[in-house]
Formats: structure tokens, C-alpha cells, sequence
């Protein structure tokens, strides 16, 4: 995706569209772009303005004299009919420079990592504010402001009470590619190997491009993050200090997540932190993209209010990866050999790892045959679904157990339901699996099952197979026909 580098774009073809009709409006368009690092934002900015009239301008951390003086050469050396002009004196007079470049067509004005520019001078936000009202807002241009600090971006230049609040034409919070476009980057691998990547480097771009496709899963894991000088050996670090002053606790709390503490009382009991404390951390991370708040299906919404009943997931898989597999044997990177840990502590794992991005994948696929109406009915939701029920054991005690359905989708109605398993073994999805979700269904009405499976179905459940029984295989998922 980086197109700077000469590498190949792939995938925000919505995105594009959407900012070339923005690029076509008749009226001048301010414009917040923010993601966290390694999202795609600026190799994105270059793709939409390379066929376009541009000045591309990226931050840096120099002191705002410099930042002036840099950002004035960038305004100046559009055209030849400029560049002998002297760096603006001041913040106000380069911002209006911006309206009278002339240009046959709409000039493109992008800022990238914005936050740093306003780091080094707090008045930009407001000085940019005075000069958009009064001039720029009547100009032919473009004017992008670009941040990697998703919470710089969210409360400093967008927040209600902020000087550019109300100014911008849209903002875009641009998120991970779908599974569908980060598949693109693995196109020599078995779907199975594409799958497992996909759960290590999730949506994100500039891991995806890492993660060679002449190379293993496995060589690529050994070369990225298991030796010392990997490039993505610290890639938490940078992503966490990027957000945060002190990540400390914020990491904690991450860690204690990918290690399987998903509920409110286990992240307390794992942290040490009372409940009160923990949910101010956990809305800072949640409203940052990296943590989300899942409840069971059938979750009214007083439920969904309640911090206490919700389960909560790490959005990003190359996090889920880094703590689960990485983080805990980081002193013997220095120590062992790559292929030491590949061995001792991930290979055996890796397919129990990958089945809950499986089961994500899953739940995407079905949301997009719901767009394209492609289900036996369009539904209103999905979700998973997991409660707690006494089981009586064979010596005839009885013990709390967690049931679980990877899978629910309802109509508005609430009178038609698709249940869902998803199996990512080497092994055959069994008549003893079917009835066993089978036993798990709850609701009445009209009732479909979807079975997703790796390595296909035994011969009794494929005789099963119906229009109230659809069998699906990793094929199927990860190259969807609409």
C-alpha cells in the first residue's frame, strides 16, 4: 500500500470515492483525517492527490520557528512563481498564502501528523480557525488535516469546545482494512496460511506489507519480531507512547486482556485495580480504537450500560499476537534462537490463536451477504452469544460451566435466527458438533444453521446440508462471490 515506495495500493476504494466527490464539490473543503501509526493514512493522502494540484507537508517535532519556515519552502516551492519569496513571519500570513496559490485546479493542501505542529505552538488551531472563516472557507482549495494521535486529533482539534470545531466538511477515522483487501497481501499462501497471517497482522497495512508472502508464516514471525533488531520488534512501544504520556497502566490492562481476563472482575482481580478506576482506563481505551466491549446476544440494553457484564476484546490482532506469544518470552529473544521460540512457544498454539479470528472472519462474511442480501433473510444483528448453566457431572455433582455460540444473527422481527459454528482444526466438522449447537438454540421462531469449517465436513453431516443448513468452508469465506 505504499505507493511512495513504488508498492502496489490496495484496498479504501470507498474511501477514494469519497474524497474525489469532496474533491468535486463546489465549495472549499476542510477535512480531518486520523488513525492510529501504521494505519495507511499518509500512502492513502498520496494515492488520492497524486493525480491532483498538491502541496504535501508533513510535521516534524523541530521547534515552531522551524516548523514555520519549513512549512513556508513547502507552500513557496509549488511553483516557480513563488520561490523566491522569503518564510512567513507568522502562522496567520502562511495560512492565507494557502487561498492565493494559483492553480488551474482545486489545490490540495495536506498536513500530515498535524499534532505535532500544534504541539510546538498551541495558537495554530486557532489562528487556522480565523483564517478559514474569514478567507480559506471562500477559496478553491482542499485542506487535509492528517494525525497519527488518534486522541490529540479527537479532543484537541475536534473536540466541541476546540477553535475548528464545526469548521470541517467531514472527518474520517480511518480504520483497519477489511479481512477481504488485507487477503490481497498474502496471494501465494494456502487460504489456511492467509487466515493465520491475517491473525497475526490483522488490517493494518504496514504489517501486512512486512509480512513477506515468499517467506513462511513462521520465518516471517521469526524475522519481525523474535530477534532483536526485528521491525516490528517494538512496534507496541511506539503505538502505546504515541497515545500516552505513561502507557504503563494501559498496557497492563492489554496484557491482562490477551491473557484471557476478558470481564470486568478477572481485569480487576489481574490488575489490582477496583472497578471505578478501571473503567476510566478502559473508556480512554476503548475510545481509542483499542479495546472494544462485547456483550452476549441477548443483552438488553440496561445490560449493555453495565461495564460489569461486558466482555472485553483487544481489536487489534498483531496485539492479541505480541502479548499472547511474543511479550512473554522477550528476555530470551537475546538468548535463544527465533526458531527456539517459534517452537517451544507458538507453533503448537497457533491454530487454537487463529480460531477466534476465524470465528471474527466469519461474522464479517455473513455481515457482508447480509449487504448484499444473500441470507434467507437481511438481519438486524449479530453478535456471539455465552451464559452460564449448572451441568450435573457423571459422579452426580453439579458444576457452573460457560456455553457459547460463536454466532447469532436475528431480524427486526426476532422471529428468524442463524446459528453459527466455526471450526478451525484439522479435523472434519462432526454430526456430534451439529448437534451439539443444535442443543444450544434458545429462541423460537425460524431457525438456520451455518456451519464454517477448515477442513470440511463428515459424510452425515453433509448430508444435513439444506436451505436451514449451510455448509461453508474456509474457501468459501475468504473468497466471497457476490
Amino acid at each position: 500500500m505504499f505507493t511512495g515506495l513504488g508498492h502496489e495500493f490496495i484496498g479504501r476504494d470507498d474511501e477514494l470515492k469519497s474524497f474525489n466527490e469532496a474533491y468535486e464539490d463546489d465549495e472549499a473543503q476542510l477535512i480531518a483525517i486520523y488513525g492510529r501509526r501504521r494505519i495507511g493514512k499518509t500512502e492513502f493522502l498520496w494515492q488520492f492527490c497524486k493525480d491532483k494540484p498538491y502541496i504535501f507537508y508533513t510535521c516534524d517535532t523541530q521547534p515552531d520557528n522551524v516548523q514555520r519556515e519549513n512549512f513556508s519552502k513547502a507552500l513557496t516551492c509549488f511553483s516557480d512563481e513563488y520561490n523566491w519569496m522569503e518564510p512567513f513571519q507568522d502562522w496567520t500570513n502562511a495560512f492565507r498564502f494557502i487561498g492565493r496559490i494559483k492553480t488551474d485546479r482545486r489545490l490540495v493542501v495536506i498536513i500530515d501528523e498535524f499534532p505535532f505542529m500544534v504541539d510546538k505552538n498551541n495558537a495554530i488551531p486557532g489562528i487556522l480557525k480565523t483564517v478559514w472563516d474569514t478567507e480559506l472557507s471562500k477559496s478553491n482549495v482542499m485542506l487535509i488535516l492528517c494525525g497519527s494521535s488518534v486522541s490529540f486529533m479527537v479532543d484537541e482539534v475536534l473536540g466541541a469546545e476546540k477553535p475548528l470545531y464545526g469548521r470541517f466538511s467531514f472527518t474520517y477515522p480511518m480504520p483497519q482494512l477489511p479481512y477481504t483487501d488485507a487477503m490481497k497481501f498474502f496471494t501465494n499462501y494456502s487460504n489456511e496460511d492467509k487466515l493465520i497471517a491475517y491473525s497475526i497482522t490483522g488490517g493494518v497495512p504496514f504489517y501486512l506489507d512486512k509480512f513477506k508472502q515468499t517467506r513462511s508464516v513462521e520465518e516471517n514471525v521469526e524475522r519481525l519480531m523474535l530477534v532483536p533488531n526485528g521491525a516490528l520488534r517494538y512496534e507496541v512501544e511506539l503505538l502505546m507512547s504515541t497515545e500516552f504520556r505513561d502507557p504503563t497502566t494501559y498496557i497492563s490492562i492489554i496484557k491482562s486482556i490477551a491473557a484471557g481476563n476478558c470481564s470486568q472482575n478477572k481485569l480487576c482481580g489481574a490488575t489490582g485495580m477496583g472497578a471505578g478506576p478501571l473503567t476510566i482506563y478502559m473508556d480512554k481505551l476503548i475510545k481509542l480504537g483499542f479495546v472494544r466491549a462485547e456483550y452476549t446476544f441477548s443483552a438488553t440494553e440496561k445490560d449493555r450500560s453495565k461495564p460489569s457484564l461486558a466482555h472485553y476484546i483487544l481489536t487489534d490482532n498483531f496485539f492479541k499476537f505480541w502479548y499472547r506469544f511474543v511479550n512473554p518470552k522477550i528476555d530470551d529473544i537475546l538468548k535463544w534462537k527465533p526458531v527456539s521460540i517459534w517452537n517451544s512457544s507458538i507453533k503448537s498454539h497457533l491454530h487454537d490463536y487463529a480460531s477466534k479470528t476465524f470465528e471474527d472472519v466469519c461474522i464479517d462474511y455473513m455481515s457482508l451477504l447480509n449487504i448484499y442480501n444473500k441470507l434467507p433473510f437481511v438481519f438486524a444483528r449479530i453478535g456471539r452469544e455465552w451464559w452460564n448453566e449448572n451441568v450435573t457431572q457423571p459422579d452426580g455433582t453439579i458444576r457452573c460451566v460457560t456455553k457459547e455460540v460463536d454466532m447469532i444473527a436475528a431480524d427486526d422481527t426476532g422471529k428468524k435466527f442463524i446459528y453459527g459454528e466455526c471450526k478451525f482444526k484439522n479435523e472434519k466438522f462432526g454430526m456430534d458438533e451439529l448437534n451439539n449447537l443444535r442443543s444450544k438454540v434458545k429462541k423460537e421462531g425460524d431457525i438456520y444453521y451455518y456451519l464454517f469449517s477448515l477442513s470440511g465436513f463428515t459424510e452425515d453431516v453433509l448430508s444435513e446440508a439444506s436451505t436451514h443448513t449451510v455448509l461453508l468452508t474456509l474457501d468459501d469465506v475468504l473468497d466471497p462471490v457476490f
